[in-house]
């Protein structure tokens, strides 16, 4: 279906590109003359064709990018791997460490999956104290007072 309509698409704006037929110059022996030229009669048959071209070219351009713009970005990959894929096996394989000191993303996710108790625990500690600080409310109440004793000022 797709196909079909690909083709289709490509002999429509193939015809756009073709140059018009031209004919030999004849004689016209009787001349009628001429009011101004008109804006239509100067070029549109030459540019309509081009201009569709470009209208139906960037049409299907949008009408296609998915398919071709996820070509290989490995969105098929989750961000957090725990198992190595076959694919990874080797020291040939794609996206694999070969080199001292290079860390690919399973390695990279089983570091973070053995820090992750102790990032839970810190979190937990920075929400308690959050939660025990002082609300905007107060801290501003207590800035106001602490302005007014320094400036000697009572109210």
């Amino acid at each position: 279906m797709a196909r079909l309509a690909v083709v289709g698409v490509l002999l429509v704006t193939s015809l756009a590109f073709v140059a018009p037929k031209v004919s030999t110059p004849r004689v016209v022996r009787h001349q009628v003359p001429r009011s101004a030229p008109s804006s239509e009669s100067s070029g549109s048959s030459g540019s309509s064709g081009s201009m569709m071209a470009v209208v139906l070219g960037v049409i299907f351009g949008i009408a296609l990018l998915p398919h071709s713009a996820l070509a290989g970005t490995g969105s098929s990959r989750p961000e957090f791997q725990l198992v190595r894929p076959s694919y990874m096996q080797g020291i040939d394989a794609a996206n694999a460490a070969v080199k001292p000191g290079e860390i690919d993303y399973i390695t990279r996710s089983r570091i973070e999956a053995a820090q992750l108790p102790k990032a839970k625990e810190e979190m937990e500690m920075t929400r308690v104290k959050l939660q025990a600080a002082p609300s905007k409310e107060e801290r501003v109440a207590a800035s106001l007072k602490r302005l007014r004793e320094y400036s000697g000022v009572e109210g």
